[in-house]
């Protein structure tokens, strides 16, 4: 056989054949990632409503009760109550169900005080140097007030100092747990209200005492029952008395506390006694002031008094002139209390310090009033005492001078300007005082018509004591010369004979050096007036005495010339014969 041959070339493509069977399937493949969401199909039609449910059981707030009603949990269930909160909607009530604005407390009691232990019973009063009262409290809590029926100590009701202790157990052999001075005049035994200063804890049960010893004893103060009404303690005097007291205890001690009783507030007290009562410093307005406020100078703050009825039964209507008080900034570091009275100058408007006739010592509408020391609105000033200024011992008035008088220059009128005065000089009769330096006791700035004005003048001292330019012109000066313009103005030196008078020298100076007078100041009464008028006197009665002895001598003269006369005119008719 032989060779095999070589291949040949490839034929051409065939026909597809027919599909094979379907292959195993194969693993699955990985999770292609999330396509994008769908757009939200429609709407499915409601579906039919269901039964109505069974009715609840009737509320606790059913129609047709009381207005306002609020409910509250009693610690088992709710009931309802309109006596402690009130709200009908439009105002609320606390301890009221006729509240008079959207908000209306009554009973306010920050610090909840509440009376403990109370002996109101009175029968017969005493005169000792002290007493004690035990009790037993019935309340746990602070001591915060004491009230106890007497009166002072003193003759007259005069206000009478006395200590008040608290001690623990009966009597004062225990421990002192409190101790402060308290003041009671007038004399009516009636309830005085002591607010603790330093409130002791009490505990329910156990016994206290509490001690009142006066300064001064004068008449019977204190008052007591004798028939042993309170179980829980006695009265020093006897095992079977009490006096007349009522404890009061807080549940916190009250020294910020704000009451508020039957229409009246306390602030550090428990016992208001009027409708504000404050124990404490009371501050107007902020220590820094808004800034809207700046430019006005006034406080954020003021004291204003409403109009009240006028005197008088038969006067009913209201008098509306305004009454207030506020401080005012007047600029950096000066400040004014300023006090408005009236509303036009009325001299019938006026500030009036004075005293009252009442010898409890409290505020009395009824007492007789006696004023002492008076302002008007339109500035007029009275005192019915004694007015005491403590600065340079002189009055003075302002008056227009000269532009070279100056302080301590001697003045005379001026001659040529009406209401004026020049410095004075030698032989000026028309002494008017001395120029002061403004700080006198008492000036009249004349025609200044305003409290702030400035002098209209320089300060004319017409009394009192001020230093004045002296010099030793007319030699030395001593204590007590009276002093006289000298020939320099406004220079005072000492008087002799009769001269214009400024004054009388407090002071002595010396000032001579080889022949030059020397200039200083003394100090001045200032007296004007004129000197040297006993010696002035003696000179004129001097020449009235020489002007007689004159006139008679003149009248003999002529005597004597008729007589020559008649002699001469009888020898010429012998003659003519």
């Amino acid at each position: 056989k032989g060779d095999t041959g070589a291949t040949g070339a490839t034929g051409a493509k065939g026909d597809t054949g027919a599909t094979g069977a379907t292959g195993a399937k194969g693993d699955t493949g990985a999770t292609g990632a999330t396509g994008a969401k769908g757009d939200t199909g429609a709407t499915g039609a409601t579906g039919a409503k269901g039964d109505t449910g069974a009715t609840g059981a009737t509320g606790l707030l059913s129609s047709g009760t009381a207005k306002g009603a609020t409910p509250y949990w009693n610690g088992s269930a709710w009931v309802i109550s309109n006596s402690s909160l009130y709200n009908d909607g439009s105002s609320v009530g606390f301890g009221t169900t006729s509240p008079g604005g959207q908000i209306d407390v009554v009973g306010l009691d920050v610090y909840a005080e509440a009376s403990d232990q109370v002996q109101t019973s009175k029968s017969a009063s005493s005169a000792g140097s002290s007493y004690w009262q035990s009790f037993t409290a019935g309340k746990t809590g602070y001591l915060s007030t004491l009230s106890v029926s007497l009166n002072s100590s003193l003759t007259g009701g005069l206000p009478a100092a006395m200590t008040l202790n608290i001690y623990s157990g009966e009597g004062n052999a225990g421990t002192r747990l409190s101790t402060q001075t308290v003041t009671v005049a007038g004399t009516s035994y009636y309830d005085r209200y002591f607010a603790i200063a330093d409130p002791p804890l009490l505990t329910s049960g156990t016994q206290y005492t509490y001690e009142l010893i006066p300064a001064s004893v004068q008449t019977n103060w204190t008052v007591f029952q004798g028939t042993n009404p309170y179980a829980g303690g006695r009265i020093s005097h006897n095992s079977g008395w009490d006096a007349t007291f009522t404890t009061y205890v807080s549940s916190g001690t009250p020294a910020s506390g704000l009451v508020v009783q039957s229409g009246s507030v306390g602030i550090g007290t428990s016992a208001p006694t009027c409708r504000l009562d404050v124990n404490g410093d009371v501050r107007l307005g902020l220590p820094t002031e808004p800034s809207s406020l700046a430019s006005t100078g006034w406080s954020s703050a003021a004291l204003i008094f409403s109009g009240g009825p006028q005197s008088g039964a038969a006067n009913t209507g209201d008098n509306t002139d305004p009454l207030w008080m506020a401080r005012y900034n007047v600029a950096s570091d000066q400040s004014e209390l300023r006090v408005v009275i009236g509303d036009g100058g009325d001299v019938n408007d006026r500030f009036v310090i004075g005293s009252m006739s009442n010898t409890s010592g409290e505020f009395s509408r009824t007492a007789t009033w006696t004023g002492k020391f008076s302002v008007t609105a339109s500035g007029v000033v009275k005192a019915a005492g004694t007015i005491t200024a403590s600065t340079t011992p002189d009055i003075a008035e302002t008056i227009p001078a000269a532009a070279d008088v100056g302080v301590g220059d001697a003045v005379c009128a001026d001659p040529e300007r009406r209401e004026s005065v020049v410095r004075c000089r030698i032989g000026d009769w028309g002494v008017m005082g001395v120029i002061a330096d403004g700080t006198s006791g008492f000036i009249i700035n004349s025609y200044g018509k305003d409290v702030d004005a400035a002098l209209t003048g320089q300060p004319l001292v017409l009394a009192g004591r001020v230093p004045v330019k002296v010099s030793t012109e007319n030699g030395p000066i001593r204590m007590g010369d009276w002093l006289t313009p000298s020939s320099t103005p406004g220079v005072a030196m000492r008087a002799s004979g009769a001269a214009p008078l400024v004054g009388v020298a407090l002071d002595a100076f010396d000032g001579v050096n080889g022949a030059t007078a020397r200039e200083g100041t003394v100090l001045c009464f200032v007296k004007p007036g004129q000197g040297g008028t006993a010696e002035l006197a003696a000179d004129i009665a001097h020449l009235r005495d020489e002007n007689t002895a004159l006139r008679k001598e003149n009248h003999d003269i002529r005597a004597r010339l008729d007589q020559l006369e008649a002699l001469v005119l009888g020898r010429h008719r012998q003659r003519g014969r």
